[in-house]
């Protein structure tokens, strides 16, 4: 018997630009070797909802450690804003749930877990930083045929 070896996908979507609603967030820890930061897990979803609303991929937002950074620009590109606290160093309050609902242009690639393959939050650092995530209302300049959204042309399906 000839078994296919292909490894499965945890997503319908292919790699390119989307916009994702965030539809689930839960509170993780990064592993006792690294300190055990708190970070976000978030589940992304079809924000354009040209599918069925599935999901794109799942991310981490890092808010202490090594990549805090990355997660404060996504954070910030959800649409949550910086402020200086009283001892003057600036601060972002946010809950897990204030993330459910919110909506992001994501960037994902194909990348393989577990043997199997999943799209994962692309983050670059040159020529130019991205985190990954833009915000709703401001799409990155590649995002086209594949984020989901319609083109001027294309009928409306209702």
């Amino acid at each position: 018997m000839r078994v296919d070896a292909t490894p499965e996908s945890f997503s319908e979507f292919g790699p390119g630009i989307y916009l994702a609603e965030v539809k689930a967030c839960e509170v993780r820890h990064t592993s006792e070797k690294t300190g055990s930061h708190p970070y976000y897990n978030v589940r992304l979803h079809d924000g354009a909802f040209a599918g069925d609303g599935g999901l794109i991929a799942f991310d981490n937002i890092l808010l202490a450690g090594r990549g805090r950074s990355i997660g404060i620009a996504k954070l910030k590109a959800l649409g949550f804003e910086e402020v200086m606290g009283d001892d003057g160093k600036p601060f972002i309050d946010v809950e897990p749930e204030d993330l459910v609902g919110r909506r992001v242009w994501v960037m994902v690639g194909e990348d393989e877990y577990g043997g199997k393959v999943r799209l994962k939050v692309l983050t670059e650092f040159e020529p130019k930083f991205s985190c990954g995530y833009w915000h709703e209302k401001h799409p990155p300049e590649e995002a086209g045929s594949d984020s989901g959204l319609m083109d001027p042309d294309d009928s409306v399906p209702f």
